[in-house]
């Protein structure tokens, strides 16, 4: 929802309000038998008031009919109607709610901090009127906050000298769009006119193509849904539990796009993958209520409750799944178990092909904000009607599209259930889509904060995962009374607490005094001058004693949230830091209810207690998640892209000069002839170093790694490991199967049965990896300095060919010095990406996390272990595991599909490179034909005065292009 200004309102702010005394009686005497009373009061601007038709409306004439009177106005016109039964005598009825309403409606309107104090007016009421209209007419009204105008991060790319270099050239290149728009070659699409003016308008629009994802992981009730939606500054749109459910059951990413509106993506599981999660179910559910029948029938022991309770937590699981996604179908439970497993599933996936084939797989666009949240709302959970079936269980993931701020710059969020979801694959995908992340926030309430097993294991899955930068936020910070903290602490601190709470309770006396002092006055049924001046007086240390009691108030909340924030940050720190991938822990700790409860009011007031949530922190330090790539991308684009163009335009002007065809002959031919020749023949031959990245890393792969695998030995290995496992006491075993072998206990410590079981495999293969990559790494220097020896080669022959091809060689060089800089660009970021891609392949291959191949590969064991109970389970699985680790196709398959990967990877690269060699040899060959228009009847001929002005244009912005670039170096 776009931040928008508070609607204008006429008559005085709310400033004003607390500049000028709040109340003020005036007893006049013009006639004795029936004084006058007047009540001018601080107006406020929320409250419209009707115009009274009394006989005193000649006192209102400036209000005229496109204003209504304020609320003083409007009671001082009401109070002018009472009459006293004498002149030091009024009727205090009428008064009392008056005053009762003004100072309600002031306090309702001031600004709680920071506000000065009130100064007593003068002179009559016209005048004082009257000033506060010339005052009220120079003051800007209150605003919303708004995010856009939050200060940005403190990073290279936000610094002020670089945002200026990189908006001045984009406007360099709009001036250099007019220029060429000048004259009419650019309509002609073959011409070499028509192809600058489109580049130039692309860089005029450049944008940093850069995207980063943060991801936000925790339990039920951590307030992460609610925490996205603070930084999303869109208040409801993802769905918060209020009764501890959970709320995130699928990924949800949210991304930026331009639109007022919203859409919304869903991608579901294929056939063949709900199929399997299907079959597990379905297994858990008939295991455990046949292991039930059995022990209610005595024929056997329940000799263990954990794996029991296990096993019926899974049957409910596959149970509700069921009830949701088959409702109307699934008339008779008893279905479930009575006839054969396979024939069931075959009914079951029948169902939900046909459910999948009535969901709309296709992009909603055009949602409100309000109809968003309702349709992620009825993907995520049960739908309205009883009948109809949910599909939550098919969903893979949800995309979100919507303009928010903090995604406008690239970023990234997604909102992911925790990594304790029984369902194995909702949390392998949260697993995976951990892997992929840049940054990492595990969620949890402050409270619990050091505690938080959903905290723990994240950072036990960070090393061996290879994650990346893994935080913690803390929610619910403002939940803390000052009573408990008055406790928790000791000497200053405490001392300090003591004193705001004195102060605020002081100043809570002070009000409550005021009060009484107005009641016992405005009770009395008769006031004399001196009592009115006095109930006057009270109006207005009303006011001032109710704002000191709010300031006093948000000082002693402030001070005891830092406080508790302080403690807490370092605490987590002190837990996680050697956990942490980085070697640090970012923590902050937010409130969302502080943020919300002050988000609409006049952004003044609501500062304070934003910076106290926190919230403005956490999208501050998320923008600057993209600002290292963004600065990355600016940066090329104002060195490289704009002063390739820029050349290219000094060719075309240069080529288009009168007669300067007539100076070139056949030397220009060869010498352009030659250079393109070299392109093609180092850069695109089988031979060159391009052309044999991807064949000389699979050669590399099998030679050193793949052929002399030693799986006998690996699977001997593993087979030992297990037969320590086989020693622990049965609950301790079982355990470790339920967590599909990573678990922690108090008699094991915590173990990884996944790494030691290739702990054998990885000592004889890690070596070799490296020296893979060590190749791989070779490669891309080797391509590199052809690049480099080329452009050297090329430069060498021009200068040797300067005197016949005249004024062109210089800009022809630059134009090609940028274009090849250019490729060795987009040559470093292939590999880059290749790098990170080969890093998540390695914890495929060598970490037992979950979604390793290991992992994967040793879940079918598992499982069928958790599906064992009773007298004799204990054997039962440990037979499993063993006939599992016994088979040595557990390690050919693992090298088989490390293999497969391998060379899809080098397949990939392989396809990059060419690509970018392509392009870019597209892109000078284009170079070429600007220089070849000295041979050909050049473009500018017709129109010389084109050229003039397209030659004005560039000489302007090379000259500002160069101070640009000096700031930059």
């Amino acid at each position: 929802m776009a931040d928008v200004p508070l609607p204008s309102v006429e008559g005085p702010s709310s400033a004003d309000m607390l500049t000028e005394p709040p109340i003020a009686f005036e007893a006049r005497r013009g006639d004795s038998a029936a004084p006058r009373v007047t009540v001018t009061s601080a107006p406020s601007p929320s409250v419209p008031s009707t115009p009274s038709t009394s006989d005193s409306e000649d006192e209102y004439d400036h209000v005229g009919q496109d204003r209504r009177p304020s609320p003083a106005e409007q009671l001082s016109r009401d109070m002018q109607q009472v009459h006293l039964s004498s002149p030091d005598q009024l009727d205090m009825n009428s008064v009392t709610a008056a005053i009762n309403n003004i100072t309600a409606e002031q306090s309702s309107t001031r600004p709680p901090l920071q506000v000065e104090a009130p100064t007593n007016g003068s002179g009559d009421r016209t005048s004082r009127r009257s000033s506060r209209g010339r005052r009220s007419s120079s003051r800007p009204l209150a605003v919303r906050h708004q995010v856009t105008d939050e200060e940005p991060p403190q990073d290279a790319f936000n610094e002020t000298g670089f945002q200026d270099a990189f908006r001045n050239t984009k406007g360099l290149m709009a001036d250099i769009v007019v220029a060429l728009e000048s004259g009419s070659l650019h309509n002609d699409t073959g011409s070499i006119m028509h192809r600058l003016r489109n580049e130039a308008q692309d860089l005029a629009s450049f944008n940093c193509p850069s995207t980063r994802t943060v991801a936000f992981v925790g339990g039920t009730g951590a307030g992460k849904s609610s925490l996205l939606n603070s930084l999303l500054d869109f208040k409801d749109l993802a769905r918060a539990s209020t009764s501890g459910a959970a709320c995130t059951c699928v990924a949800t990413e949210y991304r930026y796009h331009q639109s007022p509106t919203l859409t919304v993506q869903v991608d579901l599981f294929s056939v063949d993958e709900l199929t399997e999660q299907l079959s597990n179910m379905l297994h858990a559910y008939r295991q455990f209520h046949f292991l039930q029948q059995a022990i209610d029938s005595g024929e056997m022991s329940n000799t263990d409750p954990e794996a029991r309770d296990q096993l019926q937590a899974d049957a409910q699981l596959a149970l509700d799944t069921f009830r949701a996604l088959f409702r109307g179908r699934l008339q008779d439970e008893t279905f479930l178990l009575s006839d054969l497993e396979t024939s069931v599933l075959n009914n079951l996936k029948s169902w939900t092909v046909t459910l999948l084939r009535s969901e709309p797989t296709a992009p909603r666009p055009g949602l409100t904000v309000e109809s968003c949240s309702a349709l992620l709302a009825s993907l995520s959970s049960e739908r309205p009607s009883s009948n109809e079936p949910s599909i939550w269980p098919c969903i893979r993931s949800i995309k979100v599209f919507l303009n928010a701020h903090i995604l406008s710059k690239g970023l990234v969020l997604v909102d992911l259930p925790g990594l304790r979801d029984t369902n194995a694959a909702r949390r392998n995908v949260t697993e995976r889509f951990l892997r992929q992340c840049n940054e990492i926030f595990v969620t949890c309430n402050i409270d619990r904060a050091t505690t938080d097993q959903g905290v723990r294991d994240v950072f036990d899955l960070a090393r061996p995962a290879g994650l990346s930068r893994v935080g913690i936020i803390c929610t619910k910070s403002d939940v803390i009374e000052p009573t408990e903290a008055v406790r928790d602490y000791r000497g200053e601190r405490a001392q300090a607490i003591r004193r705001r709470m004195t102060n605020l309770d002081i100043e809570t006396r002070d009000c409550s005094r005021i009060d009484e002092d107005i009641e016992e006055l405005a009770s009395a049924p008769t006031l004399s001058i001196d009592e009115q001046d006095e109930l006057n007086q009270l109006s207005r240390e009303k006011f001032q004693a109710a704002k000191r009691r709010e300031e006093a108030e948000f000082e002693l909340k402030k001070y005891i949230i830092d406080v508790r924030n302080k403690d807490v940050t370092q605490a987590l720190i002190d837990v996680y830091l050697s956990s942490a991938p980085t070697g640090e822990v970012a923590v902050f700790c937010v409130s969302n209810k502080l943020y919300w409860d002050s988000r609409d009011k006049p952004s003044n007031d609501a500062l304070p207690y934003l910076h106290l949530s926190s919230i403005m922190a956490v999208r501050r330090h998320c923008i600057a998640i993209v600002s290292t790539s963004q600065h990355a991308a600016a940066t090329h684009y104002m060195k490289h892209k704009v002063p390739a163009l820029l050349a290219e335009i000094q060719l075309w002007v240069q080529s288009t000069a009168e007669n300067a065809g007539s100076e070139m002959g056949h030397e220009l031919r060869d010498a352009l002839d030659t250079i393109e020749g070299w392109l093609t023949g180092d850069l695109m031959s089988r031979r060159s170093a391009a052309q044999t990245v991807g064949r000389a890393a699979k050669r590399c792969f099998d030679e050193e790694l793949y052929t002399p695998r030693n799986t006998l030995h690996w699977s001997r290995a593993a087979q030992n490991a297990g037969l320590k496992w086989e020693q622990w006491y049965h609950p301790t075993y079982s355990a470790f199967c339920r967590n599909y072998g990573i678990h922690r206990t108090e008699a094991a410590g915590r173990c990884n049965w996944n790494e030691e079981i290739i702990a054998g495999m990885v000592q004889c293969v890690s070596e070799p990896w490296d020296a893979v990559r060590r190749t791989v790494r070779a490669q891309h220097g080797a391509v590199v300095r052809l690049i480099e020896q080329l452009l050297d080669r090329i430069i060498s022959h021009l200068e040797v060919q300067s005197d016949a091809i005249g004024d062109v060689v210089l800009p022809f060089i630059q134009a090609l010095e940028n274009h090849l800089d250019m490729a060795m660009s987009s040559v470093e970021e292939a590999y880059m990406d290749l790098e990170e891609k080969l890093s998540s392949l390695q914890t495929d291959a060598l970490s037992g996390i979950r979604t390793s191949f290991i992992g994967r590969a040793m879940e079918g064991s598992y499982r069928e272990c958790n599906f064992e109970g009773g007298r004799g389970s204990d054997s039962r699985r440990k037979a499993i595991i063993r006939r599992r680790l016994a088979q040595e196709r557990l390690f050919t398959e693992t090298m088989s599909q490390w293999r497969r990967d391998f060379r899809e990877l080098a397949d990939e690269m392989q396809e990059n490179m060419t690509s970018i060699i392509e392009s870019r040899i597209t892109r000078i060959q284009e170079t070429l034909d600007i220089v070849r228009q000295y041979d050909a009847e050049v473009e500018g001929d017709g129109d010389a005065a084109f050229r003039d002005r397209v030659d004005e244009a560039l000489t302007r912005a090379q000259a500002a292009h160069r101070g640009t670039l000096r700031v930059l170096s």
